[in-house]
């Protein structure tokens, strides 16, 4: 009986276990994170500049931000290419936003974040912090937003990224292989340079890149549309652009200063279905194999390599052999030696590298990819990996992490792991002296087609990559080079004042409605320009939003109401979180707030400590056992059976294994005690093969003497 109890009570924390493992899907990689519903606003344009007002609630802080529209990291003749060769498959340019900007308090962070036009929820991009960074990815099939910070990533050691070595490339960046003439030229630049101070940066800055995605990442990333694909590639882009650009590279032969150093998208190509050769990079790929990142890197430099580009990037969806994450050719400062950047070797294309956004785990969170590519184009532009040997590049004190080069991918959860080890920046220093002004291009800020108004442009009537419409339907006024029309005065895309023939609109016309979130009134057109008027504030005391104040033409919000200092917050108490709580500044204790002795409420659906407010009610949104159970009741109607099979498969096989285990314990149980009460009663019986002597009644005889 011992046993099956036990055998009970380990199924059932089995049972337990496997709720708690269904509901941290793929193993996540992430220590914590939280799905948000951020209120995002479009506001009128400001000087023909699109904004964004984005405000949410994560890790128990508030950040709200008013964003503009943003330069975009690809060039003026930007090519999104079909498996075939066709061009303009997608709109992403006229149907996707980029937005930049700073979190409101926080005047060093950074934000860069694309919105997709029809759905303003599909946000994905990332917000610099001073501290931190907080990355944001959109929920397939959902209007949730994933948030995490890059400190809450975990770490793995147990994959790497490589490097090909031909020959001795990878020892030619020691320094005793070095042209001593090479250097002793380079000193003389360096310390003229020091004397006058009078070096200025280079204008060639940017390594033109062909960035090609294969069907896996296609079908998996872009869930088979070309414009979330798209969007995917150029945010990744922005993102380690932000890594490179930041660091000095020193001087390039001309004397002058290699900074703002980084990478422009000349083209991209997707690949919609899988090649039916075996040996193609692009073939057909089965989930949970792995293949040779060498022989993906040997294909795809024989198909898609070319020297148009500074070097050409595969972003792949498949497992690579050996936890290998990407490799790619190192490039190299001696001219006998071509690899890496605009190189080939006897027709073969070597400015190439391959990478990978799959581990065995799943796929990888987006901080992670990053550094992955990060690491891969440092290979591009000369750096091989750190050497452990040496303190410079390998610290002993891992307190801040290894740097990008390091053999291993890094987790993201270091300050070092965004860093080139000064041993990284010599050696690309090396290749750069020379390659930059001959393989680089100039930095394009302005781009006519992405339907931002820019320096140069009359108008931009967008859709660069757009098929099959025509332009005079998305805006009749502007030309294809981003001049006005024939007889137009204005562009109707970017003047609130410009009518659809192309004149200014009549006076007195609403050009701009009431806003109570902004506390401005309407306006209207002047009839002498296209431009709105600047609207007048409302009037003070009117109400706002989240049941704040206008003041000034400002909305003040409902905590400093009652004081200048105080913050809203969320209050820790289930009974207080969902009523409205503020702090008195940072360090403040959060507490609700009621003037007037009124409860005040959030608004249904705000968050509140651990979930979402319902009926002014904080409900539970932390996954237990009860509730897991719950969900897999109520979607299973909704959930396809394959998918719900995969995912619950071991809660199902534990829940049929209590289904057989308790019957036949309560059975085993049963028979058990029966057999212990008869046990007892023959216990209490007399021994039926024992002689019971039972004493006999004597008879006493007399004896009597005869006569």
């Amino acid at each position: 009986m011992f046993n099956c109890r036990s055998l009970l009570f380990y199924l059932f924390l089995l049972l337990i276990l496997d709720g708690a493992l269904a509901v941290d899907e793929n193993d996540s990689p992430l220590q914590a994170f939280e799905y948000i519903s951020p209120q995002i606003r479009r506001l009128k344009p400001d000087n023909n500049v699109k904004r964004l007002l984005l405000s949410f609630t994560a890790f128990g802080n508030s950040y709200s931000m008013v964003l503009r529209s943003s330069h975009i990291p690809v060039e003026s003749n930007f090519k999104l290419m079909g498996q075939n060769g066709s061009m303009d498959r997608s709109e992403v340019l006229y149907e996707t936003d980029f937005y930049s900007g700073h979190v409101e308090g926080h005047p060093f962070s950074r934000i860069f974040i694309s919105v997709h036009n029809s759905d303003v929820t599909n946000l994905n991009g990332f917000i610099e912090l001073e501290n931190d960074t907080l990355i944001l990815e959109p929920v397939p099939d959902s209007s949730l937003t994933l948030i995490y910070k890059s400190s809450d990533v975990k770490i793995d050691r147990q994959h790497s990224v490589g490097a090909v070595d031909y020959g001795n490339i990878t020892q030619a960046h020691g320094d005793s292989l070095i042209p001593q003439k090479y250097f002793e030229q380079f000193m003389k630049k360096k310390r003229q340079a020091d004397e006058h101070n009078q070096n200025g940066y280079i204008q060639k800055n940017r390594c033109e890149l062909k960035l090609v995605a294969d069907y896996e990442f296609f079908r998996v990333i872009g869930h088979g549309n070309y414009a979330q694909s798209a969007r995917y590639l150029i945010n990744l882009i922005e993102r380690v652009n932000s890594i490179f650009t930041k660091i000095e590279w020193g001087l390039n032969e001309d004397n002058r200063r290699l900074s703002n150093l980084g990478f422009s998208i000349k083209e991209i190509k997707i690949y919609e279905e899988p090649n039916r050769n075996r040996t193609h990079f692009n073939s057909n790929y089965s989930v949970g194999t792995s293949i040779s990142a060498t022989d993906m890197l040997t294909s795809f430099a024989n198909e898609e390599g070319s020297l148009e580009f500074c070097a050409v990037v595969l972003i792949s969806a498949k497992l690579f052999d050996h936890g290998v994450l990407g490799l790619a050719n190192v490039a190299s400062f001696l001219r006998n030696e071509p690899f890496g950047l605009c190189a080939s070797v006897d027709g073969s294309i070597r400015n190439t590298g391959v990478m990978t956004i799959r581990n065995r785990a799943g796929l990888l969170i987006t901080r992670l990819v990053d550094l992955v590519v990060a690491h891969e184009l440092g290979h591009l532009w000369g750096a091989g990996h750190d050497d452990e040997s040496n303190e410079e590049c390998v610290p002993k004190n891992t307190q801040n992490g290894r740097y990008i080069m390091f053999a291993s991918s890094n987790s993201g959860y270091d300050r070092n792991n965004y860093q080139f080890s000064k041993c990284s920046i010599r050696q690309i220093q090396k290749v750069l002296y020379t390659l930059a002004e001959k393989c680089f291009k100039e930095e394009q800020r302005a781009l006519c087609g992405n339907g931002i108004l820019e320096v140069g442009e009359q108008c931009d009537a967008g859709g660069k990559l757009t098929t099959g419409v025509d332009r005079t339907k998305r805006d009749p006024c502007c030309t294809d080079d981003c001049k006005l029309s024939k007889n137009a005065v204005c562009s109707p895309r970017h003047s609130d004042c410009c009518s659809s023939n192309c004149t200014y609109s009549s006076a007195y016309q609403k050009c701009r409605p009431k806003n109570t979130d902004t506390c401005r009134k309407e306006s209207f057109c002047t009839g002498k320009n296209a431009t709105c008027p600047e609207p007048l504030p409302l009037e003070d005391g009117t109400s706002c939003v989240e049941e704040g104040q206008c003041h000034g033409g400002e909305c003040v919000p409902f905590c400093q109401l009652i004081k200048p200092n105080y913050k809203p917050c969320i209050c820790e108490k289930v009974g207080e979180s969902c009523l409205r709580c503020c702090k008195d500044g940072e360090n403040g204790t959060c507490k609700p707030n009621m003037p007037d002795n009124q409860t005040r409420f959030l608004p249904e659906g705000s968050i509140c400590i651990h979930g979402h407010c319902r009926n002014n009610v904080c409900e539970k949104e932390v996954t237990d056992l009860v509730s897991h159970l719950w969900n897999i009741l109520k979607n299973f109607n909704r959930t396809p059976k394959s998918k719900l099979f995969t995912d619950y498969f071991g809660f199902i096989i534990i829940v049929t294994s209590l289904l057989i285990w308790v019957p036949c314990c309560y059975f085993v149980d049963r028979q058990d005690r029966k057999r212990a009460r008869e046990r007892q009663q023959q216990a209490m019986r007399p021994p039926e093969n024992i002689l019971t002597v039972v004493p006999l009644k004597k008879t006493i005889r007399r004896f009597q003497p005869n006569n």
